[in-house]
C-alpha cells in the first residue's frame, strides 16, 4: 500500500472509503471512513469480517470485493 496510494489519499477517501475494522479487545465491529492521516489510511488492522462478514452501507454504496476469485 506504501508504494501505490498517492501522498494524499487519506484526503481522497475521506467519507468516500468505508474500512470494516474489528477491535481485538473488545471483539467490537468500527465502520471508519475519516483518516486523518495517509498512516492512518495504511495502517493494519484485524480484518472487520471477524464480527461482521458484510457490513451494509446506503442503497447502491455497498461494494463487495472478495478474496478469491473464480
Amino acid at each position: 500500500m506504501e508504494l501505490i496510494l498517492p501522498c494524499n489519499a487519506h484526503e481522497l477517501t475521506h467519507h468516500r472509503l468505508n474500512v470494516s475494522i474489528t477491535n481485538t479487545k473488545t471483539r467490537e465491529n468500527y465502520l471508519v471512513s475519516s483518516f486523518p492521516s495517509r498512516g492512518d489510511l495504511v495502517k493494519k488492522w484485524v480484518d472487520g469480517g471477524f464480527t461482521i462478514c458484510l457490513p451494509i452501507l446506503s442503497i447502491g454504496q455497498t461494494v463487495t470485493i472478495p478474496p478469491f476469485s473464480g
